[in-house]
């Protein structure tokens, strides 16, 4: 699965409310799904409330393409994420605070290493924070 395959289910599907990939569980594995591919969801599936993904958010996608015609989900209030890797916790709560505006909750599933799970928790912290500051 990757960024193509998204943007290919999220136009095929735009009335989804509910995507959930690899929640299953099973052996862990890299994803090539990037922060890029929910760009795809959040400009092709408005009513998308949740969503259960492996996600590679270790590099943060341009903010001039994600902010292209005021592109945003107000669905989506909690996010799942399974073996998903990231390195810089603030900059992954920015993009997704813009993308999403209204998520709450980040959930990483015990299939992600402890160094990532630390790493998500710090992101729903950094939204949080975000949040109150609006």
């Amino acid at each position: 699965l990757d960024n193509d395959a998204l943007q290919d289910m999220a136009q095929a599907w735009p009335d989804m409310y509910d995507l959930q990939l690899g929640a299953n569980g099973g052996r862990p594995r890299r994803t090539s799904v990037t922060l890029e591919g929910l760009v795809h969801l959040a400009r092709h599936c408005p009513q998308l409330s949740r969503l259960v993904l492996a996600l590679d958010a270790s590099v943060i996608p341009d903010s001039d393409r994600q902010s292209e015609g005021g592109l945003a989900n107000d669905s989506i209030t909690k996010l799942m994420v399974r073996d998903s890797s990231l390195e810089d916790p603030i900059a992954v709560a920015a993009f997704l605070s813009n993308l999403f505006p209204n998520l709450r909750r980040i959930i990483a599933a015990p299939s992600n290493n402890k160094e990532n799970i630390r790493k998500w928790k710090m992101v729903e912290s950094a939204l949080v924070r975000r949040q109150e500051l609006e």
